[in-house]
């Protein structure tokens, strides 16, 4: 019975395929030509930059011995939400609870911005639930070529937030000032 002759083609393990045997390997690459590195980049995020910019860092990436260096290319994305503030483009939107007090008789808060200066909330007249205010020239940093030349607008809506139970001297207090005596119940006559 006749035997069988195979043939195949495999990659040299000396030389890797490439033709070439390195006599004196350093002890780190052992004659691959390449080294694992770790570097770290600083990556400077500037006020106003939007979602989807890119930062280039030229040459930062791998490179061998038969190939020139890569680029190590940053893509900015957007935090869904820095604290209570959500962006859209150059604006941002916050929401803020009042008590039924400050709904009522108007209030002056101070609330955190992004950047950590103070922002001045003022109300002098009676706030409805969902009542929007535009804050000029607190919002994202408008950039142009690099350069900022002002900001967005702030838009807080307000949500009145009203008290689990009233009773007590509360409660006598409201009625009071609602004109309605204890134990009656207002009829609407539209209805």
């Amino acid at each position: 019975m006749p035997g069988f002759t195979t043939q195949a083609q495999v990659t040299c393990d000396q030389c890797g395929g490439q033709g070439k045997v390195i006599k004196h390997a350093c002890t780190t690459c052992h004659g691959r030509k390449l080294k694992t590195e770790k570097s770290e980049i600083q990556v400077e995020v500037e006020p106003g930059m939007k979602e989807g910019e890119e930062i280039t860092f030229d040459g930062d990436s791998d490179e061998g011995p038969d190939f020139e260096a890569g680029d190590v290319v940053v893509k900015l994305t957007a935090t869904r939400n820095k604290g209570d503030f959500r962006r859209r483009d150059i604006h941002l939107y916050t929401t803020y609870a009042i008590g039924l007090d400050d709904a009522l008789l108007g209030f002056e808060h101070s609330i955190p911005h992004m950047d950590g200066h103070n922002i001045t909330l003022k109300r002098t007249s009676v706030t409805q639930p969902g009542h929007v205010d535009t804050i000029r020239e607190e919002g994202m940093p408008i950039r142009e070529n690099g350069v900022v030349h002002g900001h967005g607008n702030l838009y807080v809506e307000y949500q009145v937030v009203l008290p689990e139970r009233v009773d007590g001297d509360l409660r006598t207090a409201l009625q009071r000032v609602f004109g309605r005596k204890q134990g009656t119940k207002d009829t609407h006559e539209e209805l």
